[in-house]
């Protein structure tokens, strides 16, 4: 049986804390967790819809289009030189936030919400290749000729054909006194990983926007590099605020210490058996049942053990629920 008691006003709080779960997901697993690589090329004239810019039904100018227009759109040079009531997202109010550069090509990370919560944790994110020994095969070149086709990330990349065979296989570029590996500086931007050193350098790659779980690789040959030959591994912490409803059940000396257990009962009178009916029983918790206004039960809580209720002083029983 049950016995009720209105919550006063004081009685009844909500506490708040933030949850943090940290995140590893490879390239072939993108598809499994939602993660979305897109490619965005700038483009002239007036847009159209074109099947030859679709990559995975995602059209490559407009993504471009869609991250100058939400991130970059008041930055000039690198300079944000308008002020007005559009937000560009700056992730901070240190001045190296409100520089920003887009170059002619983007690549850009999606994460879904259910990964990053309200936002990726600032200082957490990092993207490098899946592995330092990966080959990708390319078509083109004469057997045995090693030709250097280009420079990305500053190291020329040359494609490697082998015996007998007129396709080539390419190693992934290497960077003198650099890892292949991308991280945020806590402040909304992207940097390459120092190799002898936990410090980002001084070359920036693009920019984060934590709240949106948008990453957006907008240096030119970096871009390439993640558009064309590679599926990062990417690292990420996410952040998720939980909340907790706390109940202080109280009870005053003298209160609750009668049981409406129909075993207490005895006899067709409904008189109080003799074994409770003693000064010194007194009945125990074991359920604590949450109720509206409308008197609906919406939780039930749990003691570990049942406790006595104590007939010389007061009582607090606290319920907790996460939401």
């Amino acid at each position: 049986m049950s016995t009720y008691k209105k919550f006063n006003s004081q009685d009844v709080y909500v506490s708040t804390y933030t949850a943090k779960k940290n995140w590893t997901v490879s390239g072939s697993q993108y598809s499994d967790y939602g993660v979305v690589n897109l490619p965005g090329y700038s483009g002239s004239g007036v847009y159209t819809v074109s099947a030859r810019n679709l990559h995975k039904n995602y059209d490559r100018r407009l993504v471009y289009e869609s991250v100058r227009h939400l991130y970059y759109s008041s930055f000039t040079d690198g300079e944000m030189l308008t002020s007005s009531s559009f937000e560009n997202f700056l992730q901070s109010s240190y001045n190296i936030s409100g520089s920003r550069d887009l170059s002619d090509i983007v690549s850009v990370y999606s994460l879904p919400r259910d990964t990053y919560g309200t936002a990726i944790q600032p200082d957490s994110f990092q993207i490098k290749p899946d592995s330092d020994t990966e080959e990708y095969v390319v078509a083109g070149y004469a057997n045995g000729v090693v030709e250097n086709v280009g420079f990305l990330y500053g190291s020329g990349i040359a494609w490697r054909s082998g015996a007998g065979s007129t396709r080539g296989r390419r190693r992934k570029p290497r960077i003198p006194g650099y890892q292949e590996t991308i991280v945020d500086d806590g402040e909304g931007n992207l940097f390459l990983k120092n190799k002898y050193s936990d410090e980002p350098n001084k070359d920036k790659v693009g920019n984060i926007i934590y709240s949106h779980g948008q990453i957006i690789l907008a240096n030119d040959s970096v871009a390439r590099y993640y558009n064309n030959y590679i599926n990062g591994e990417v690292k990420w912490k996410s952040t998720h605020p939980i909340y907790t409803y706390n109940f202080h059940c109280k009870l005053k000396e003298g209160e609750f210490t009668h049981t409406l257990n129909p075993s207490a009962i005895s006899g067709s009178n409904g008189d109080i058996a003799e074994n409770v009916a003693g000064e010194e029983f007194s009945p125990y918790i074991t359920t604590v049942g949450l109720y509206n206004d409308a008197n609906e039960l919406i939780a039930i809580a749990k003691t570990g053990q049942p406790i006595p209720i104590s007939r010389d002083s007061d009582m607090t029983i606290v319920a907790k629920i996460d939401l």
